[in-house]
């Protein structure tokens, strides 16, 4: 059995061979503590030091490089997975009721606005959810600047965009008057289309919030140290 002291020598040594977060080093010294104390047993000669190397060598040229890339990729998969059950979830009972009055809310100016006016509201929507998104994507940001010791679980990784292309109609500067200003039914059409895609949007920043919350959720149950502030 290791003392808390290799234990932490363990640490100090995946932190030196660019292990940066805490939730792999975790995985790593738990691996490097077993595989020491299965060498040490069968060579009672053999010190900590020595051990520590030749398990080291076992991981090869790359050492820890490997096991740091498997793990980003298996959290890639997962938060994947995770964003689109999430998202779907806004499409099924009982989020399937929130999802539907979002669209009438959001089609419900076509009543009392004209062409001009379906523009303004359009542009003034393309914006909001615009800043939505900024404001998640901080808050994001703020729960991970809060942790003490940095995780990959917690990394949101490449963040797939919802309505990048969404925003980029209104940036580019294609005007939404132009696309209203047709027959009633075809501007009808025109604008609950453009509505439907304001909630798909609003709802894939909602799965990505929610995905944000269930990993600093596990995080904090299974590194709690992790959310420990130093004094």
């Amino acid at each position: 059995m290791l003392s808390d002291e290799q234990i932490e020598q363990l640490f100090t040594f995946c932190k030196k061979h660019h292990v940066g977060h805490y939730d792999v080093q975790v995985e790593l010294v738990d691996h490097l503590a077993n595989a020491i104390e299965e060498r040490m047993a069968k060579d009672k000669n053999l010190s900590f030091e020595a051990a520590l190397t030749g398990v080291h060598a076992s991981f090869g040229v790359l050492g820890f490089a490997g096991v740091v890339n498997a793990r980003s990729l298996a959290l890639e998969k997962q938060y994947r997975k995770m964003k689109w059950q999430l998202f779907l979830s806004y499409f099924t009972w009982p989020k399937a009721a929130l999802t539907v009055c979002l669209f009438l809310a959001f089609s419900f100016p076509i009543k009392f606005l004209s062409a001009t006016g379906l523009s303004f509201y359009t542009t003034i929507l393309t914006y909001l959810l615009f800043g939505f998104e900024v404001y998640v994507g901080i808050r994001s940001i703020i729960l991970t600047k809060k942790q003490s010791r940095k995780l990959m679980m917690t990394y949101a990784g490449p963040q797939q965009t919802w309505f990048l292309s969404f925003c980029l109609i209104q940036f580019i500067g294609i005007d939404f008057y132009d696309l209203f200003k047709g027959s009633p039914v075809k501007s009808f059409i025109e604008f609950e289309v453009v509505m439907l895609i304001a909630v798909i949007i609003f709802v894939g920043v909602m799965a990505f919030r929610d995905v944000i919350n269930q990993l600093h959720t596990l995080a904090r149950k299974q590194y709690p140290e992790a959310y420990i502030v130093a004094k």
